[in-house]
């Protein structure tokens, strides 16, 4: 008799999540309402909306609700903005877009953990802030330690929206470069993957003056110059496949040779993403 009414009361609470949710989705905000229930059932907080994943924050983000101190109740009584709707995106992936937090008044509050794992094909904090050109909102999550996961990704979205000449692409690059530390916002360790990223040094390869009695130092198909990528096989070059090293003649997969590269592979962002300017 009692877990039938426990399971009789976990329903009612639910049902009160949804119809919570379903009145946000139409406009109809009543913050009292909204407060009163998740003091009373702060467990239920982090339910989902069955048909859509969404959760109270996502659907108060989507209604473009404003109001700093209801989040900021709603955070502190226990609702996490890392909770993914059925599309995979978090509320703190919402609040990135400029679309819904233009001024970035209320992202400040979401990132708990902008450093979430993604999951594969899903977007990031980066790709939402960058797809929507919202320069406030990419200050905010450099500011807030948010990690440079993938850097090509971040680099080449980043060049779209300018070659596109979206509006804002200028002011969110710029947002990007003033705002971005490498001691913040680089994570060394995801750079490079031994015996399949390209590492490029300036001294290790000149694509643009060939010498066919040199050799060739790669062990992958592609080679990264100046941002930029050329496949050698479409160059007529056939690279060997070394295990190793031939500069340091340590392993590739030799920790202390690869972070040696990661220096590089930071300058060769930063001078991607500059160009744009």
């Amino acid at each position: 008799m009692a877990l039938s009414r426990l399971h009789v009361g976990l329903s009612v609470v639910h049902d009160n999540v949804d119809a919570l949710i379903k009145d946000i989705g139409i406009g109809k905000i009543d913050k009292a309402a909204i407060v009163a229930f998740a003091r009373k059932h702060p467990d239920a907080l982090n339910s989902s909306d069955k048909d859509t994943g969404k959760t109270l924050l996502h659907c108060l983000l989507l209604s473009q609700v404003h109001d700093v101190d209801l989040y900021k109740t709603l955070l502190n009584l226990g609702a996490s903005p890392c909770v993914r709707d059925h599309r995979g995106l978090t509320a703190a992936h919402l609040a990135c877009d400029y679309y819904i937090d233009p001024e970035a008044i209320i992202l400040p509050f979401m990132l708990a953990d902008c450093n979430m794992p993604e999951k594969h094909n899903t977007l990031s904090i980066w790709d939402i802030a960058i797809d929507t050109c919202n320069p406030k909102g990419i200050e905010v999550i450099c500011q807030r330690g948010a990690i440079v996961h993938d850097p090509t990704r971040v680099s080449l979205k980043m060049e779209l929206i300018v070659l596109q000449k979206a509006p804002r692409a200028r002011e969110t690059v710029l947002a990007f470069i003033e705002n971005f530390y490498k001691e913040r916002n680089w994570n060394n360790s995801l750079k490079i993957v031994p015996g399949q990223t390209v590492i490029y040094d300036s001294d290790m390869m000149n694509i643009d003056a060939i010498n066919e009695r040199r050799t060739y130092f790669y062990n992958v198909r592609e080679l990264a110059k100046n941002g930029h990528i050329a496949t050698l096989y479409e160059m007529g070059l056939y690279p060997p496949k070394l295990d190793k090293s031939p500069i340091s003649r340590r392993s590739w997969a030799d920790t202390q040779y690869l972070q040696l590269y990661m220096r590089d592979a930071l300058g060769l962002f930063t001078k991607s993403v500059k160009r744009l300017l």
